[in-house]
C-alpha cells in the first residue's frame, strides 16, 4: 500500500480496541474505515444535492410567473431553434461546458472542434440555415446534455 503518513491520536481505550480488532494491520484497517466513511459522506452529499434539485424543480413548476415567461420564450423562438457555436481554437483544453467533436466525414468538420455550450444562440431557420454540413452522433449529443 502506498500513500502518505499521518499521525493520529487515539485514546488508550480506543487504541486497545483497535489493536484487538485490527491486529498488527492498524494502518490498513484505519485507511479502509476512513475510505468507507468518505464514500458514505460523498453519497450523502450527492443525495442532498438531488433533493435540492428536486425541490427547486418543483418550486419552478409551481411558479406561475416563471411559467408565463417560459411560454413567452417558447412563442418567441417558435420559428427558430437554439444553436450552439463551435470553435477549432484550443481544442486540447475542453472545459466542463464544452464537448470535443472529431473531424470525421459524418460530422462534416474539416478540423477537430469543440461545442461551446455556454454560448447558446437563437437562430432563425429561414435566414440562417442554408445547407446541412454534418451530423453529431449520439455520443456527442449525450456529452452535450451532460455539459
Amino acid at each position: 500500500m502506498t500513500g502518505k503518513n499521518a499521525n493520529i491520536y487515539f485514546s488508550e481505550k480506543t487504541y486497545d480496541r483497535l489493536r484487538q480488532v485490527a491486529g498488527p494491520k492498524i494502518s490498513r484497517f484505519v485507511n479502509e474505515a476512513v475510505e468507507e466513511k468518505l464514500q458514505k459522506k460523498q453519497q450523502e452529499q450527492k443525495e442532498e444535492l438531488r433533493q435540492k434539485l428536486i425541490a427547486g424543480y418543483q418550486a419552478n413548476v409551481k411558479n406561475k410567473e416563471l411559467q408565463k415567461e417560459l411560454e413567452i420564450y417558447d412563442e418567441a423562438i417558435a420559428d427558430g431553434l437554439i444553436g450552439i457555436p463551435m470553435t477549432t481554437k484550443d481544442v486540447e483544453n475542453v472545459r466542463l461546458v464544452e464537448v470535443f467533436v472529431k473531424n470525421t466525414p459524418e460530422t462534416g468538420l474539416d478540423y477537430p472542434s469543440k461545442l461551446q455550450l455556454n454560448y447558446p444562440r437563437t437562430i432563425d431557420k429561414e435566414l440562417r440555415l442554408i445547407e446541412k454540413l454534418g451530423i453529431a452522433d449520439k455520443e456527442v449529443m449525450e456529452k452535450a446534455v451532460e455539459a
